[in-house]
């Protein structure tokens, strides 16, 4: 019986990376996770200070708690929510915008605070405890500024594209803070701050000494910015954020200083739990469209699939607890103590019900930011902020807290519906629309993985029991990938193997390729006695036929797909790939031959495919413009791999920078090729704007050198126009994909996607 498992983590994508493909929803995923771990330990937290402190401390805690909060993000100057909007583009400039914002930002807190704490008596009269102690009173603007750092390096880790740290982050901080509120709580009022500030400060220096040493360096020699960074537009952006914030910020954190100053610390308490509990669900909204705008920011022509995906990403995880959390807030409320349950449960229901109508708030805001439209957040930053203060101020007295939650309910409903009939609109619609496409996709390419993995199991099975070795085939894992050609990985400790098994006769011919690459490849490393080309390449440990199926058996390299696209990386991937270019290197003039295979023979298999019929005349013109560009020119040709992106790479990563361990899959390999279309096959892989988008920009470019820029040294032709070599990839990469996935073919999504912008691009310009 086959013992065959499925690796959902290797999804090979057709040209661009999986690291980019997937990385809003992993981004978005990380900070949903943060938020939950945050919101659980939280809690946690909350519920430690309701059973070890008085509920007068806690209210006079949490009062304190919420004026740092309250301070540290009046402090940001819409950084916290401009970081995620340029970093992604802030390119050289990177470094010295986080460093100038964390200035910036930490002095005006320090001084916010220090104004807060002079006029005290003034606008909280209840937290005569900063006056009485003047270490207290330090105490307190140093933990404001020191939040206001901490609330931006989450935003600085997204706006890089790197919110994969911040659940670890958060994580620790959490675990310390309520380790540290048992420590601290013959402190009395105090224990809520200090157990509050101490670990954020603690946390402060390792996560910030990884962002300027590694992910700033690397971002920045990346290549991956999309626009020239203006700091003007950084400015104004800012100030408008900023004001966004001032007032959102006084409508979610003054709402507790108003309610202690007009009914008092006890229900002041109970309010508090009720908005922590909520703001912990409504965290996943804000971290989703915070993924969403730096993603937008960096992939600004998927933004209707960005938005549509984080819409129905967030839908489906706010509704379901929104309505689960509102059946179950006496629990929820009962876990801090009888008297919170009895006093809270009704506005904790509101509360978490208005968040239904918050994530399409939110989702106009994530799009008004991308659009850069600071009016529209500054608009529903006041629309937010006038209900909860006019519940607070005017009908507390009157009707309880309960009052707070009834105009949260009514003003986000309301809000949302002006939204939706304004901001949102026909956007939104179409943006949900795509990603109920996209997720049908897929749910399609799942059933067609489940359907491969059935079809190769009697053939492994087979395999198994007449391969060479005695080494047996097992454990093993399927790998998804978009071709006929079945890869499993044997994770067998001994003898560790990767076996490719064709489906197709046209899976069959490229996996015959594979092997004469391979072949003339060995040969050609042991006549150079180059072992270094060798160490790259797999070795291959058996080929044959099994039950009708073309099959290989080959080593299986070390190290792993490369998971970012920096400098460091690419220049690693380009000099290994040019080892072996070198390996079968020769002058040549192109000719009828070469221009046959990397013109013609592609060509007509974009002509041959029913779906692209119309776009017949403009293949032909193609056809016609690229030879004229090649034809006579003299130029070194190689064997070429014909599909060079990262995940076809296994790389190294250690003090000494990235070390290649391995260059796969040869099946797309030409015997005689130009070496600097593999080196445009890898640029087009690297760059966010999609396939057919990246092909079209780079004819901008004079020359394939100046295009790829630094990273790609030495070229053998570094004077080849760029336009047609990009060109030249990309109809090399498309051709392959259908012409070598006949059982499992190519949709029409990925014509769509990958073939007909390019095609019609080329039509208007005929026109």
């Amino acid at each position: 019986m086959t013992d065959v498992l499925t690796d959902p983590g290797a999804d090979a994508a057709p040209v661009v990376a999986d690291a980019d493909d997937d990385r809003l929803r992993q981004n978005a995923t990380a900070l949903v996770v943060s938020g939950a771990l945050t919101s659980v330990l939280g809690f946690a937290f909350w519920v430690l200070a309701a059973r070890v402190l008085p509920q007068e401390d806690v209210g006079i805690g949490a009062a304190l708690v919420a004026a740092v909060v309250l301070l540290a993000n009046v402090s940001t100057f819409g950084l916290r929510n401009a970081f995620p909007r340029f970093l992604p583009v802030a390119g050289p400039a990177t470094s010295r915008l986080v460093v100038r914002g964390y200035a910036l930002c930490a002095v005006t807190a320090a001084v916010l605070g220090a104004v807060f704490v002079a006029g005290s008596t003034v606008w909280a009269d209840h937290l005569s405890l900063l006056r009485d102690n003047p270490l207290g009173g330090v105490g307190f603007v140093a933990a404001t500024a020191a939040w206001t750092i901490f609330i931006l390096q989450d935003s600085v880790l997204t706006g890089l594209r790197r919110a994969t740290y911040v659940p670890i982050e958060n994580l620790i901080y959490a675990l310390a803070k309520i380790a540290l509120l048992v420590v601290v709580v013959s402190t009395g009022p105090w224990a809520l701050v200090l157990a509050w500030a101490i670990p954020a400060v603690a946390v402060l220096a390792p996560l910030n000494a990884l962002i300027f040493r590694r992910l700033i360096p690397a971002h920045q020699g990346s290549g991956e910015t999309v626009a020239a960074f203006d700091w003007r537009s950084l400015v104004r952006f800012s100030a408008g954020e900023h004001a966004a914030d001032v007032v959102k910020n006084i409508g979610a954190e003054g709402v507790v200083l108003v309610v202690l100053a007009v009914v008092g610390a006890t229900q002041s308490a109970v309010l508090f739990f009720a908005l922590t509990i909520t703001a912990s669900i409504q965290l996943v909204t804000s971290n989703i469209v915070n993924a969403f705008v730096a993603e937008a920011a960096a992939r600004p022509s998927d933004v209707d699939s960005l938005l549509g995906r984080s819409a129905l990403h967030a839908a489906g995880l706010v509704v379901p607890a929104a309505i689960v959390g509102a059946i179950l807030a006496p629990v929820g409320l009962g876990i801090f103590g009888a008297d919170y349950a009895a006093d809270g449960t009704t506005v904790l229901r509101l509360l978490l019900l208005a968040l239904i109508p918050h994530i399409g708030i939110s989702l106009a805001i994530g799009l008004a930011r991308f659009q850069r439209r600071v009016a529209v957040v500054f608009a529903i930053a006041v629309g937010t902020s006038i209900a909860p203060l006019a519940g607070a101020l005017f009908l507390t007295s009157r009707f309880g807290i309960v009052a707070v939650g009834w105009s949260v309910l009514v003003g986000q409903t309301v809000l949302f519906a002006v939204l939706i009939a304004t901001v949102l609109r026909a956007r939104l619609f179409a943006a949900v629309t795509g990603a109920a496409v996209e997720h049908a996709v897929e749910v399609r390419d799942e059933l067609r993985h489940r359907r491969r993995v059935r079809a190769v199991g009697s053939i492994l099975d087979e395999l198994d029991a007449v391969h060479t070795t005695a080494v047996p085939l097992y454990p093993r894992r399927v790998i998804r990938n978009t071709t006929d050609v079945v890869v499993v990985v044997v994770d067998n400790p001994t003898l560790p193997r990767v076996i490719k098994i064709a489906l197709s006769q046209a899976a069959a011919y490229g996996l015959r390729a594979h092997v004469r690459a391979f072949a003339t490849l060995h040969e050609a490393a042991i006549a150079a006695s180059d072992e270094e080309a060798a160490a790259i390449l797999p070795e291959l440990l058996e080929s044959g036929t099994v039950v009708g199926h073309d099959y290989v058996i080959e080593s299986k390299c070390t190290g792993i797909a490369p998971l970012v696209s920096d400098h460091g990386t690419l220049s690693a991937i380009s000099a290994a790939i040019g080892r072996l270019h070198r390996l079968t290197a020769t002058p040549a003039s192109v000719g009828e031959s070469l221009v046959i295979s990397i013109v013609d023979d592609p060509i007509s298999v974009l002509a041959a495919d029913g779906r692209l019929q119309t776009h017949r005349d403009t293949l032909d013109s193609l056809r016609d413009q690229l030879d004229r560009a090649i034809r006579g020119r003299d130029v070194t040709v190689a064997r070429t791999h014909g599909d060079t992106w990262l995940g076809n790479v296994l790389v190294e990563t250690g003090f000494d920078g990235v070390t290649v361990t391995g260059i796969v899959d040869w099946e797309d390999s030409r015997q005689l090729g130009i070496p600097e279309i593999d080196i445009a096959h890898l640029w087009l892989s690297t760059q966010e704007d999609g396939l057919a988008a990246a092909t079209l920009r780079a004819r901008t470019a004079p020359t394939v050198d100046e295009l790829v820029g630094s990273w790609a040294r030495p070229l053998f032709n570094p004077t080849l126009p760029a336009g047609p070599v990009v060109m030249l990839a990309w109809l090399a990469h498309v051709a392959a994909g259908l012409e070598r996935s006949s059982m499992f073919a190519l949709g029409r999504v990925w014509v769509d996607e990958n073939v007909r912008p390019v095609l019609d691009a080329l039509e208007t310009e005929a026109s």
